[in-house]
């Protein structure tokens, strides 16, 4: 069997879902990578350049601008329109969830509160050698960033003999301002502490791999680091009016991406179950990435038999996943019950990998459990706010004996006499 059949019984899903929101948990901490962020913090541009020759072959390069429009060139026009249609609507969706600059009255007479909205002056872009990572990276990323009014945009990505003409042209399409060609740890702490010609950057995203892990944790003290995985998640939740050979197709787009992806079918139908465990042998057999998918599906994969939909919703919200998607007859009618989920697919017109590419949400949702916590990024992830305050003498004298006893309880006099010397005491 291509993955786990399981019959619901509060004892086997539990298990499955466990060893799904667990499996990065074995990550190691790399001694080397320690090394690496420590000598470029002190040494800068040499100690970059030195480890780039040893784990790159090459020291870090920038491209010339004139290379990404020559990669667009090359780029067939049916793939080039393509990427020009998803920047589209990634560019509309994100515009519309901007964060604005703002003032408001205090309840305090005379006071006046408020924020200051500005874009992060520079971000960076980590893509790795993976595959499936080049286009949805760089259009989920460089675009909610421009969006949000980032000064510069720097796509990092390591050297190779041809460079994706696909990831080139992704990077000119969402507005990339720069591409430099580094990987690892050197490249993670020459973005954190700036190395000569490689400038420091503000937030660091992209995709995680083995190689940057300990360095971005490292350098989280440097710069925000929001990187995801190259795994992910796929929960659907389906009746029995849903077609088995939509949800095969979809359980395999989920599992193809990475031995890592988690994909999985919560079905109070039993006949569905059974239909779907044979498509996805059907299915897969004509596949590219068949060994991928077998062990992603035998690994982190599942079709579970619940009692009742709401049985297969109450997993679903355990499970937190990246996606969910829900092909059953009235989708809509059990939206309201999902408290945990990345993003939200209703109906079979409605595949992950709408998401994945053209939709316009972001697809680099967080995966392993985090969705109970964690939302997906987007413009406002590229923006900072200054909180903003003016009182006049008269609101600060209305509020003074407040802040004077809230000083005093901590112990701090002179938070106290701030106020009081403005009273003349």
């Amino acid at each position: 069997m291509i993955t786990s059949f399981i019959h619901a019984d509060g004892s086997a899903e539990l298990a499955l879902l466990h060893k799904i929101q667990g499996r990065l948990d074995g990550i190691t901490w790399s001694q080397e990578s320690m090394q690496i962020v420590t000598d470029v913090r002190v040494r800068g541009y040499e100690a970059v350049a030195e480890y780039a020759r040893k784990l790159d072959g090459a020291e870090p390069r920038e491209l010339d601008p004139q290379e990404l429009e020559d990669a667009v060139d090359r780029l067939e026009s049916p793939l080039l329109r393509a990427l020009e249609h998803a920047a589209k609507n990634i560019y509309e969706y994100q515009s519309k969830l901007l964060a604005q600059s703002r003032n408001w009255e205090s309840p305090v007479v005379g006071g006046n509160v408020g924020q200051l909205v500005r874009g992060l002056h520079r971000v960076a872009i980590y893509v790795p050698n993976l595959p499936g990572t080049c286009v949805s990276a760089v259009l989920m990323n460089a675009i909610p960033a421009r969006v949000a009014g980032v000064e510069e945009i720097i796509l990092v990505t390591p050297p190779q003999e041809q460079l994706s003409d696909t990831l080139l042209s992704a990077a000119w399409v969402a507005g990339v301002d720069r591409v430099i060609t580094m990987s690892g740890a050197p490249a993670v702490a020459a973005l954190a502490y700036g190395a000569d010609w490689i400038p420091k950057a503000d937030k660091l995203v992209g995709i995680a791999d083995d190689s940057i892990r300990t360095a971005a944790a490292l350098a989280s003290q440097a710069m925000d680091v929001a990187l995801t995985e190259p795994s992910r998640d796929l929960c659907i939740i389906a009746d029995e009016a849903a077609n088995p050979v939509y949800t095969a197709a979809d359980l395999l787009s989920q599992a193809e991406r990475s031995e890592t992806s988690a994909s999985i079918l919560l079905t109070p139908s039993e006949d569905l179950a059974n239909a779907v465990l044979e498509e996805l042998e059907r299915q897969s057999g004509a596949l590219r990435r068949k060994a991928v998918m077998h062990k992603s599906l035998g690994d982190y994969g599942g079709v579970i038999v619940c009692q009742d939909l709401e049985a297969c919703i109450a997993l679903a919200n355990q499970l937190a996943p990246a996606n969910l998607q829900l092909l059953t007859a009235a989708p809509l009618a059990l939206l309201d019950d999902v408290v945990n989920a990345g993003c939200v697919y209703l109906g079979s017109g409605s595949p992950e990998a709408l998401g994945e590419y053209v939709a316009g949400p972001c697809s680099c949702v967080p995966v392993a459990g985090c969705a109970g916590y964690a939302s997906a990024p987007d413009a406002t992830s590229f923006q900072k706010r200054t909180s903003l305050i003016k009182f006049n003498d008269a609101a600060l004298e209305k509020v003074s004996l407040d802040i004077i006893n809230l000083s005093r309880a901590e112990e701090m006099t002179a938070n106290a006499n701030a106020v009081k010397v403005r009273q003349g005491k």
